[in-house]
């Protein structure tokens, strides 16, 4: 886990995707901090290598478990920051994709308003119209299940890295208690 946090707390909770390209808020929606994994895990590692560096110098196998250890830790780490860093650009994709499909959506939905207002003034336009209005309802509906998908979709890879953090964790704990 990153400085200052405590148990059960996951890395970089501090950031939503809505603060990045424009795109608002998703409920819900963690943020995976790279340079901040990367920063804590550099520390991890120098401690780790002083750490067997001194643990050889009296007795030289328990030295070369524990950096062997380090060593196992940091192709994990070095795995899973890269799967998280995948996910969060994946995650990314879908949220700017949700807020075009939004802005799309919120477009259809006034032109059906405004269809509808001008409908109302003949029958022959209003016609007209209505077969209009059934078409962006049709339009609507398609780009409400859109996004009810990319909604679906973002809370996925949300939910997905908030277990990947907490699995990291975990996988840190197993790490440190291996190395007592």
């Amino acid at each position: 886990p990153g400085r200052g946090m405590g148990k059960g707390q996951t890395p970089a909770r501090s950031a939503s995707v809505g603060n990045m390209h424009g795109v608002p808020a998703v409920p819900g929606l963690v943020e995976f901090d790279l340079h901040a994994f990367e920063r804590d895990f550099e520390l991890i590692d120098m401690v780790a290598r002083e750490a067997a560096r001194q643990v050889g110098a009296t007795c030289n196998e328990r030295g070369e478990l524990l950096d062997h250890i380090r060593g196992k830790y940091h192709e994990f780490c070095s795995a899973m920051a890269a799967a998280m860093a995948r996910l969060q650009q994946a995650s990314n994709r879908n949220a700017v994709e949700l807020n075009d499909a939004r802005k799309e959506l919120n477009a259809r939905q006034r032109e059906i308003q405004r269809l509808s207002v001008e409908g109302a003034r003949t029958r022959v336009e209003a016609t007209e119209q209505r077969e209009r209005s059934d078409e962006l309802a049709e339009a609507l509906a398609a780009l409400q299940a859109r996004s009810a998908a990319l909604s679906r979709r973002l809370s996925e890879d949300g939910n997905l890295l908030a277990a990947e953090a907490a699995h990291l964790e975990d996988r840190l704990r197993q790490v440190e208690g291996e190395r007592e």
